[in-house]
């Protein structure tokens, strides 16, 4: 090889810095965890820690909707049947009547499932 050879990784390394060998790190240059910012923790080491659990509302208010929603299309299917008019006409469709009553027990049923989801959340 010569030294006019254009790629330097080819060549073995000559020059004495490149074979020497690493200082070990100081002592300031190590870095030690720092405790995190904020409150110390309370009580001492081997205490138990009570962990607070959640009740998980959306799940309440989702499961009282459809629960409610079922009920109201229950009740409309067997229910009294729809009134006539003079010419014998429904007033409503039993389509209207079945999303009416669906959608207001829903929301009854939503209504419900979150006093269900508080008083289950106090109780903890």
């Amino acid at each position: 090889m010569t030294s006019a050879d254009p790629n330097p990784r080819s060549r073995p390394a000559t020059d004495a810095a490149d074979n020497a060998p690493e200082a070990p790190e100081t002592a300031a240059a190590q870095v030690t965890p720092e405790r995190p910012e904020g409150p110390a923790p309370l009580g001492r080491p081997g205490d138990r820690l009570r962990i607070r659990r959640s009740v998980n509302y959306p799940a309440f208010l989702i499961t009282g909707a459809i629960l409610g929603f079922i009920v109201g299309g229950l009740i409309e299917l067997f229910g009294p049947s729809a009134q006539l008019t003079d010419a014998g006409e429904a007033i409503y469709t039993p389509a209207s009547t079945f999303s009416y009553i669906g959608v207001l027990f829903a929301m009854a049923g939503a209504l419900l499932g979150a006093v269900v989801a508080l008083v289950l959340d106090r109780r903890r």
